[in-house]
């Protein structure tokens, strides 16, 4: 699944991050000079459990030479002179995992953010998604499959389940992705990979992209649609016969389909319907979705639980609502005999669940009554 761990130096990796008991639960560790380390466990920050010193300058310039001694990329300062970035799989336990860091600095001093990773990619259903949605989003080999949410939404984790999911679909596939930074590793039997690094093996996304389609790729990864050009050289490449999967910052599914007509320069209304009509037959799903904290005992490490709405585009009267421009006004009449999930639906599995508090609940509910995003019930 994932390269062999790198030989993480000793001394970094048991004083910050080898706690099997604990690494599981954290998604970010946040180490500043001046300052005690920080870890965000169940989407909120609080001060390292057992690790309540304040680090010094001299603690912080030790623990970034051990990071870029195992950097499993490279020093990435020759890309980018103004910032350290670094990479280095490793195990805790028994399970491995891939840690990216970054360096800055304030008025403190230094200053590293570590994203934690598992190794492992787990199938779309594992994530907390129902089974049976990606096999609905991938029945086609050509389209796009847009993964939509805030930064720390999990979307490149749940797109890494999508490339697992097609790579055990369509085996003999070569994929191409186009990332900043590489996050997870694709290494699954019987697929090709070609896995690269905006800004140090293509210069932008837009020449990433261009490229990708020499390379006669089954499925084009593209990790954030960032600019208007990104996201229509993204509807250019699924137009022709690839299969895309990328990610936005669009919150709701609605706003996806807002930020692809927006990218897009009309000088009338022809150009706006001929581009619904393409959507309508290359959009094979959305998936936005945000990670919400879940409900816990005082002292318990837990994860925190995946709130989505997802749009399969497997009925006749989606097709024709994406077509006629009026994705906003989805309904359950549309929706019926649809394998989508609506975002009141996976609310209230939620809460019979109770997986997540009456406040978390009534939030979620307010952000989607105030939105005048897809209504899908």
């Amino acid at each position: 699944m994932s390269s062999p761990a790198s030989p993480i130096n000793p001394v970094m990796l048991r004083r910050y991050l080898n706690d099997r008991s604990l690494t599981p639960f954290i998604s970010d560790l946040r180490l500043q000079n001046g300052s005690p380390p920080f870890v965000n466990m169940n989407r909120q920050w609080m001060p390292h459990p057992s690790l309540r010193d304040s680090l010094t300058e001299a603690e912080m310039s030790r623990f970034l030479a051990e990071a870029m001694q195992v950097d499993s990329e490279g020093d990435l300062r020759k890309a980018r002179p103004d910032s350290l970035d670094f990479s280095f799989d490793a195990t805790v336990g028994e399970q491995l995992y891939r840690f990216r860091g970054h360096e800055s600095e304030n008025y403190m001093g230094f200053a590293v953010d570590v994203r934690v990773l598992r190794a492992q990619i787990d199938p779309l259903d594992g994530l907390g998604f129902p089974k049976g949605l990606a096999a609905a989003l991938l029945e086609k080999r050509e389209g796009i499959i847009v993964v939509g949410g805030p930064t720390g939404s999990g979307k490149s984790t749940t797109m890494a389940s999508l490339v697992r999911e097609f790579c055990q679909i369509y085996p003999g596939s070569h994929v191409v992705s186009l990332e900043d930074p590489v996050e997870y590793v694709f290494r699954f039997r019987d697929c090709m990979f070609s896995q690269k690094h905006v800004g140090t093996h293509v210069q932008t996304w837009e020449e990433g992209i261009f490229r990708a389609k020499r390379e006669k790729p089954d499925l084009i990864v593209i990790g954030e649609m960032r600019t208007p050009e990104t996201i229509r050289l993204a509807v250019e490449a699924a137009g022709s016969g690839h299969l895309v999967i990328t990610t936005t910052f669009a919150d709701r599914v609605s706003r996806v389909f807002d930020a692809v007509m927006d990218a897009h320069s009309f000088q009338n209304s022809e150009g706006c319907r001929v581009l619904r009509h393409k959507l309508g037959g290359l959009v094979r799903g959305v998936i936005c979705q945000m990670l919400v904290r879940r409900e816990a005992q005082d002292g318990e490490y837990v994860l925190p639980e995946l709130m989505y709405e997802a749009l399969v585009n497997d009925q006749q009267a989606i097709r024709s609502a994406i077509v006629n421009g009026s994705w906003a006004r989805l309904d359950a009449e549309c929706l019926a005999g649809s394998r989508s999930v609506s975002w009141q639906k996976r609310l209230g599995q939620l809460l019979e669940g109770s997986l997540i508090s009456p406040s978390t609940a009534e939030m979620l509910r307010c952000k989607f009554d105030d939105d005048s995003a897809v209504r899908m019930v």
